[in-house]
């Protein structure tokens, strides 16, 4: 297939979680405490990192069974910091200044490794590249900070047009935005039964980036970074092979 348009999940995708605002909220929560009195017993990027990775673990058997989670925002980060072993007595606190600073400011800035790349790479060529994201009304504002924004012609979030995936609405919005069409497009995302089943309900191809590979098992062309994505964009002979399978 001949991809122009290609049309990007963001979180988890081409932005990470920026694990510093993680450990500024706790310091933040615990004022006049032992663990903010001793920032060289915060948890570091690695302790967060693994912490995600369990969490996302979790979700996705979640997702994956049809399973509901209520306040799946909150759920998620409680998880992750009962992972790097915050003291469960100052969770609601922490939770309260961490969600504050998420709709101040974002809490997902870091690129992932390759996002800039393949995006510059792609726009290079020709391809014009649009957001899908299920977010809390600033996606457009995190792509910025994290220096992606520029690449985007249109930036679909949830929270602003009122529908998220997996629903077909919002991929039909991003088409529309574009002037494209499902045949000429491909969406790339992060999570099978959001991104990639509401791609498909929407006609577009897609393809699953699973860095954590918590979704091996999974009917649809899948990657384990951006820089195979690239490869995989760039080989219209693989495209034909996993679109047709």
């Amino acid at each position: 297939m001949a991809i122009r348009f290609a049309l990007f999940d963001v979180g988890g995708t081409i932005l990470d979680l920026e694990y510093r605002h993680l450990r500024e909220a706790i310091v933040e929560a615990a004022v006049g405490s032992l663990l903010a009195s001793r920032p060289s017993e915060l948890p570091d990027d690695e302790a967060f990192e693994q912490a995600e990775r369990q969490t996302r673990a979790w979700w996705i058997d979640h997702v994956r069974r049809g399973v509901s989670i209520e306040d799946p925002w909150r759920k998620y980060f409680d998880r992750i910091y009962e992972g790097v072993g915050v003291p469960a007595a100052l969770m609601p606190e922490l939770l309260r200044r961490l969600w504050e600073r998420n709709l101040a400011s974002g809490l997902w800035h870091r690129p992932v490794p390759g996002a800039n790349e393949i995006l510059k790479r792609l726009v290079e060529s020709g391809v014009r590249l649009a957001v899908i994201s299920n977010s809390e009304g600033r996606v457009a504002e995190d792509l910025a900070e994290a220096g992606l924004g520029r690449y985007f012609e249109a930036v679909i979030d949830s929270r602003k047009v009122g529908v998220s995936k997996p629903d077909p609405r919002i991929f039909r919005l991003a088409l529309e935005r574009l002037a494209a069409r499902p045949d000429e497009s491909v969406f790339i995302g992060d999570v099978f039964w959001i991104d990639i089943v509401g791609a498909r309900s929407a006609g577009l191809p897609a393809i699953l980036v699973d860095r954590w590979r918590l979704q091996t098992d999974v009917d649809c062309p899948r990657v384990e970074s951006l820089e195979e994505l690239g490869s995989f964009l760039e080989n219209p002979e693989k495209q034909a092979a996993k679109f047709s399978s």
